[in-house]
């Protein structure tokens, strides 16, 4: 075809071909219902025999080998004609030499298919004569230039596709700074350098994390190397902000969706900063999640009132329900938090009136052990010694004398040491321990440690313990002293006090003799270190974990043995803040111990464990005693995650980074801290580019 149109017309030249095609589609007399369009193609049927028609002694018809030599030739059926399918499809109204012919009528004059005879010998073919036409050419430039944008598509299209493929490529480059940002975040690590600029040989750890990734990702080292490439300070900034956002919203959205929630809080100085720990508590289903929300600067004043709106504020700023209510809180004794009247635990309750306040366990024992150092002298002694053996040895003075004690003792410090791996690989599980601990569970062990110290006051335990003390005196050459031997006057206590604790120092070293074996080392020390020492203990115990203190832990522990009558205090504190009826938590606890009784042990004897009683106890089912639940898993029972966050503080905010802002400080030690709760890169990205940016993302 080509050929042939460059013989007839050697100096014609293709026009240029318009983006916008307007399609024509030809009105038949049949409407072209037989004949092929643009999806289909030309219609081009193959008979046996096409209908004939006489011209004066001869039947002529078409025959399809004209199809092999024109590819724009179709036939239609019902019109016993031909079409030229790009004139037909391509053809607009500005076409001055439109043949009407090949375009709606038809051409049927088949004895003018194969050219004239006779003295026209050798003229051409009417179809030959249409295909010569610059109308014809121009449709079928039309018509091929339509069948390669379908292979590569318009040129609109073309241009959407290369702005899905940028857009495709910027958000993996910043998909990728984002990945770094987590990364440096939740190793705890600094992100600038002292001289971040090209020549440096250290950048930072941000951007020297970068430039390892450019030797091996070639699509990212493109971006990375241009003028803006979106790691400056400010980015960097942001990026750790909209990660710590999308985190906390994550943790946000699970409080307000069980619309109950615990707090918990302690403080701890920071450089010239003091800085609160805010964490909460809260069930997610009946899956108890404790969570750290942020250091909160307290420095400017450290009183009730103060400390109390720094933390309803900040609660406010993580965009917390109104709806969603404060149902205890734990702090440490001090009386600025714990003041019944005037102390934050009394700001907050007058707020959320259901807030319980519970002294933290862990200070409480804290405060026995302190108790004890106070009453018997000689345990100061002890922990003053522990405590100048840990100082000699972590400050050196001879090096000579310290590595002939490593050698000597290099069996002991590898049995050390190992003990020390084994026991941090059950950092997380001890971790996850305490935070599944409950107030009722608390109750059951603090009895329990009193009534094992009670029992431990024997003559027979006080025997093993002398006796592994004399088999360490003999391994280790120790001479140990009778007070009796050598004493020209004694320091006797008066009889007077026999019967009773003596819980202040006397003049007196030891008790006065009660038999015949009194005089002995091992009595000294039983009845003046060993009973002392347990019973200051046992008391001091008792006055810390009174029974009025515990009342709340005694009742949800009783609600977990689903004992209505022992759990009332429970319910009876929390009734209002739910609007349930005694009678239908009655009614569903017999139910739920029921259900309990089929899975129990071969003597019928109830399971009342937590996971046991987790499955049991369905929201559709028990409605009101999983929300009782749901409470009384959220009841903390110590601030050990506040604790657990300031060795985080001291990780991020070393006297290298003090400078760093309260903001970003915050943000880091939440990706730090909370390192397990997931965060979709994807809504990072959404997130930067809801700002305008040099860098196209959506």
């Amino acid at each position: 075809m080509a050929s042939s149109t460059q013989n007839s017309h050697s100096d014609y030249q293709p026009p240029a071909i318009d983006i916008n095609i307007n399609v024509n589609v030809a009105k038949l007399n049949n409407d072209g219902a037989d004949l092929g369009d643009l999806l289909t193609g030309p219609s081009r049927p193959v008979l046996k025999s096409y209908p004939k028609t006489k011209y004066k002694h001869q039947n002529r018809s078409f025959n399809a080998a004209y199809y092999n030599s024109f590819v724009w030739l179709e036939y239609s059926i019902a019109n016993d004609a031909l079409f030229c399918f790009a004139c037909r499809n391509f053809a607009t109204s500005s076409n001055k030499n439109n043949e009407d012919i090949f375009t709606k009528t038809g051409f049927k004059h088949w004895k003018k298919l194969s050219g004239s005879r006779g003295a026209n010998k050798g003229s051409k073919s009417k179809l030959e004569l249409h295909e010569a036409t610059i109308h014809h050419i121009t449709c079928m430039e039309k018509w091929m230039a339509h069948k390669e944008t379908e292979k590569t598509g318009t040129v609109l299209t073309q241009i959407s596709s290369q702005h899905k493929l940028l857009i495709e490529i910027n958000r993996m480059y910043i998909r990728t700074l984002s990945e770094v940002t987590l990364f440096l975040c939740r190793q705890g690590l600094a992100f600038r350098g002292h001289d971040e600029s090209i020549d440096s040989l250290n950048q930072g750890n941000f951007k020297e994390t970068c430039n390892l990734l450019t030797k091996f990702y070639l699509e990212f080292a493109q971006k990375y190397k241009e003028k803006t490439n979106h790691t400056s300070h400010g980015i960097q900034n942001e990026l750790i902000s909209i990660c710590a956002n999308i985190l906390r919203e994550t943790i946000i959205k699970e409080v307000n969706d069980v619309g109950i929630f615990g707090i918990m809080c302690d403080e701890a100085r920071c450089f010239k900063e003091e800085q609160m720990a805010l964490c909460i508590r809260y069930c997610k289903g009946l899956d108890i999640k404790e969570r750290f929300l942020g250091f909160i600067d307290c420095s400017m004043k450290q009183d009730s009132e103060s400390l109390s709106q720094l933390m309803l504020e900040y609660l406010k700023q993580c965009k917390l329900s109104p709806q969603v209510a404060i149902v205890a809180q734990s702090y440490d004794g001090a009386s600025v938090m714990s003041g019944r009247f005037n102390g934050v635990q009394a700001k907050i309750k007058s707020k959320y009136p259901f807030a319980i306040y519970t002294h933290c366990m862990a200070h409480r024992i804290n405060l026995v052990v302190l108790d004890m150092c106070k009453i018997v002298k000689d345990t100061r002694c002890v922990f003053n010694t522990l405590e100048a053996l840990y100082i000699h040895f972590s400050n050196p003075t001879n090096n000579q004398k310290n590595c002939e004690a490593v050698i000597i003792n290099y069996k002991g410090i590898l049995k050390i040491l190992t003990n020390e791996i084994e026991n941090e690989s059950d950092k997380d599980s001890n971790e996850a321990l305490e935070k599944s601990a409950t107030l009722g569970n608390s109750v059951k062990i603090i009895k329990a440690v009193i009534k094992s110290f009670e029992d431990s006051r024997t003559v027979e335990s006080f025997a093993q313990i002398w006796f592994e003390i004399n088999a360490f005196s003999t391994d280790n050459n120790i001479v140990i002293d009778n007070p009796f031997q050598g004493e020209k006057r004694r320091k006797i206590e008066s009889k007077r006090l026999d019967n009773f604790i003596v819980t202040a120092s006397t003049s007196a070293h030891y008790t006065a003799p009660l038999n015949d074996d009194s005089q002995s080392t091992e009595s000294f020390y039983r009845n003046n270190a060993y009973y002392v020492l347990l019973d200051t203990i046992v008391t001091r115990l008792k006055e810390r974990f009174s029974t009025e203190s515990l009342a709340m832990g005694e009742s949800v522990d009783n609600f977990f043995k689903l004992n209505y009558e022992g759990s009332l205090f429970f319910i009876d504190h929390y009734q209002g803040l739910l609007n349930l009826s005694k009678l239908n938590i009655q009614s569903e606890m017999i139910v739920a111990k029921n259900s309990l009784l089929q899975l129990g042990t071969k003597d019928n004897e109830i399971n009342y464990e937590y996971e046991t009683i987790k499955n049991v106890l369905t929201k559709s089912v028990f409605p009101s005693l999983y929300k009782l639940l749901q409470i009384a898993m959220s009841l903390p029972i110590a601030s050990a995650t506040c604790e657990r966050s300031f060795s985080a503080m001291r990780k991020i905010k070393t006297w290298l980074r003090t400078c760093m802002l309260q903001d970003r400080f915050n943000n880091s030690s939440i990706l730090y801290i909370e390192k397990d709760v997931k965060i979709d890169i994807e809504n990072v990205i959404d997130a930067f580019a809801s700002k305008n940016r040099h860098i196209i993302l959506k």
